[in-house]
């Protein structure tokens, strides 16, 4: 053992030993880690391309079977990690309320959905506030081990620069396209969340308790 490897491995014992971290923390932390660092070549793909649950893409929506949902957007930069690559649109469409109690919770980041996502199982233990997006998104993840969340404003305006080809591409599935007003996991104030209207990417705001709010969820890849 090398002494850097046992630094960090007395390190480690330590946060243990004091409850810094727990095992399945650090299990967590070490998995995504070594995943990070040994990953497959940025996939060969294209925005409207059908994605599927073994991790491969295909234009052809029957090229394998359990089928996720389309491409919506492919990051620029081919040196992108794994899970920075893209965005698989779901073929879901969820009308619901984003979340019980008008107030509040500085949810608010314009970029990472899966953060903001995150965040609202805190905010709910915390506040007595219930976020049924993001516990559809907790039983998708619990039910198919497949991380989900409801996008940021910025990731649905990346998505909204596809809008034809991804609607083409859902419309083959007879899934639902992307239309009308479609609520973000960014927050704007204690009463509204940022959303977008397409098909024009117009940004504006959902009222947080709406019932009739229109919701797509994504994953990343």
């Amino acid at each position: 053992m090398t002494g850097e490897v046992e630094k960090l491995e007395n390190y480690l014992l330590d946060l243990l030993k004091e409850k810094k971290i727990t095992v399945t923390e650090l299990s967590s932390v070490t998995e995504k880690i070594i995943e990070n660092y040994s990953q497959t070549a940025f996939p060969d793909v294209k925005v409207g391309w059908y994605a599927f649950v073994n991790g491969k893409f295909s234009p052809d929506k029957n090229a394998y079977s359990d089928l996720l949902g389309v491409v919506a957007w492919i990051n620029p930069n081919k040196n992108a990690l794994k899970g920075s690559r893209g965005l698989i649109l779901l073929r879901d469409e969820l009308k619901e309320v984003w979340q019980t109690k008008k107030c509040l919770t500085n949810i608010s980041d314009s970029d990472n959905g899966e953060e903001n996502t995150d965040k609202c199982e805190q905010v709910s233990l915390n506040r007595g506030i219930s976020f049924p997006l993001f516990e559809w998104c907790k039983n998708y993840t619990k039910r198919t081990g497949k991380k989900v969340f409801v996008p940021a404003i910025n990731q649905l305006i990346k998505i909204a620069k596809n809008l034809d080809i991804i609607n083409n591409s859902l419309k083959a599935i007879k899934a639902p396209i992307l239309k009308g007003w479609v609520v973000s996991s960014t927050e704007s104030n204690q009463w509204r969340q940022r959303s977008i209207g397409f098909p024009y990417a117009v940004e504006g705001l959902c009222v947080k308790t709406d019932e009739k709010l229109v919701a797509r969820i994504v994953m990343a890849f």
